[in-house]
C-alpha cells in the first residue's frame, strides 16, 4: 500500500514548479552569499529591500551560506539543556524498546 500511494504520487505530482530556479541576483545573494538592507520610501511607504552585496561594510551572510554550523552553535550553546534532555529521553525510549522486544528467559513468566 506504501508503495502504491508513493507512486502515485510520484507520478501525479508536477514537480517542473518545485525544480524552478531562481534568477534573481538578489533572491540568489539573500539565500546564499551576502547581501545589504536596504531603505526605499514607494508611494510614500518605507521598505526595506535585499541587494546582493560586493562584501562591504554592513554585509550579511546569506540564509543558508552556514546553516550546520549556526545549527551546531545553537545546540551546544544556547539550547544544550534541551539537547541533553532530548538524548536522555532518546537512550530512555531505546533502553525501553529493548526491554519489550526481548524474549523472556526459560522460567521467567510462566507460572
Amino acid at each position: 500500500l506504501i508503495i502504491a500511494v508513493a507512486g502515485f504520487v510520484a507520478r501525479e505530482t508536477v514537480w517542473s514548479d518545485r525544480d524552478a530556479d531562481i534568477t534573481n541576483s538578489d533572491a540568489v545573494a539573500a539565500l546564499t552569499g551576502s547581501y545589504d538592507e536596504q531603505v526605499i520610501t514607494v508611494n510614500g511607504e518605507t521598505r526595506t529591500i535585499l541587494v546582493a552585496s560586493d562584501g562591504g561594510d554592513g554585509a550579511q551572510a546569506g540564509v543558508f551560506a552556514d546553516s550546520t554550523g549556526w545549527i551546531g552553535r545553537l545546540l551546544v550553546r544556547d539550547h544544550v539543556m534541551a539537547f541533553e534532555a532530548l538524548g536522555a529521553l532518546l537512550l530512555a525510549a531505546l533502553i525501553g524498546a529493548i526491554a519489550l522486544v526481548r524474549e523472556p528467559e526459560q522460567g521467567e513468566g510462566s507460572q
